[in-house]
């Protein structure tokens, strides 16, 4: 658009060839945008995934140093490791990796809950305990497992010793991935680490309530109790569903706690492994396709479990938009 000696307003009409040259650049832009996610898409997900699973029907052969052709023989093997006794190690893992579905559903997700709607009453110390809640989400998950292992220290870690003191000098070394204690203190050390991260969810999700529901309910003369289960729950239940979705993925993925609270090796058996350290394990010692052969097969698994679960928490109580 220009405007003209005698003061008017002539348009300038744009030509098919400046729109064809502008439509090539946006097409350009958005393609060089696109290069990225596209290529890691390719190379990390399709690349890799199709890689594992070929890897699955096959088996190294170090006389030839090649791999061979194997069939669903990996399968069968993983199969009766795990149900018919064949490999302990195996089975001990996979009993470890179902315990944390309870741990995280029944144990961290209802105890993040409460302490949720209790710090959304702003009570005295209610900022503090928030920051303390959330603070072992905020640091290194590695560095919060060398704290929290010295607590149980046989030399000087403050449980220890307390323990010691009150069994007469008869205290356990709980660390002991040999003893009973070794997995509790890998879930104890699970539930103490994952609170931070579903109380701050929760309690924005409580924060979300309309006020003028909750005080009406108070002004019939609702308890807290009731108040906490028969309307804060129901209006949180989008959030409270989705946490106990993604803990139930975590079955397949735990490993951290119990690597580097007690040890990468899994102790005896398996006792102290779960599926996820075993890939791991398995990987490391150049078994790959066993390695590809497990984790295959839980995800076959874990895909119907995953939206079964979506399926149940639908059904027990529906998302309430508001």
């Amino acid at each position: 658009m220009k405007q003209t000696v005698e003061g008017t307003v002539e348009t300038t009409v744009p030509t098919q060839k400046s729109y064809n040259r502008a439509k090539r650049n946006d097409t350009i832009f958005v393609w060089c945008m696109l290069a990225l996610p596209i290529l890691h898409f390719l190379i990390f997900w399709l690349y890799i995934n199709s890689s594992t699973i070929f890897m699955t029907f096959f088996r190294y052969n170090p006389s030839v140093q090649k791999y061979q052709w194997y069939g669903l023989n990996n399968f069968i093997e993983l199969f009766r490791d795990m149900f018919l006794g064949g490999d302990p190690r195996t089975f001990n893992s996979m009993l470890n990796s179902l315990i944390i579905f309870p741990v995280n559903n029944f144990i961290i997700l209802p105890l993040s809950f409460v302490a949720a709607y209790f710090l959304s009453k702003k009570l005295p110390l209610s900022n503090f305990f928030r920051v303390l809640f959330f603070m072992p989400s905020m640091i290194a998950i590695t560095v919060l497992a060398l704290c929290y292992r010295s607590m149980f220290n046989t030399d000087h870690g403050p449980v220890f010793m307390l323990c010691n003191a009150i069994m007469g000098g008869k205290a356990p070394d709980f660390l002991d991935v040999t003893g009973p204690y070794a997995m509790p203190i890998a879930f104890t050390f699970s539930v103490w680490s994952g609170l931070g991260y579903n109380v701050v969810l929760l309690n924005g999700a409580i924060a979300r309530i309309p006020e003028e529901i909750l005080e009406s309910a108070r002004l019939d003369g609702i308890t807290t109790t009731r108040e906490m289960f028969n309307i804060v729950l129901p209006l949180s239940w989008g959030t409270m569903s989705t946490l106990f979705i993604l803990n139930s993925l975590s079955i397949f993925g735990w490993f951290l706690p119990p690597m580097l609270v007690l040890s990468d090796t899994g102790g005896v058996e398996g006792k102290t492994s779960t599926i996820a350290l075993y890939v791991y394990q398995l990987v490391n010692a150049g078994k790959g396709e066993d390695a590809a052969a497990l984790g295959l097969m839980f995800s076959i698994i874990g895909i119907p479990f995953v939206f079964g679960v979506k399926w149940l928490m639908d059904k027990i109580t529906p998302t309430i938009e508001f």
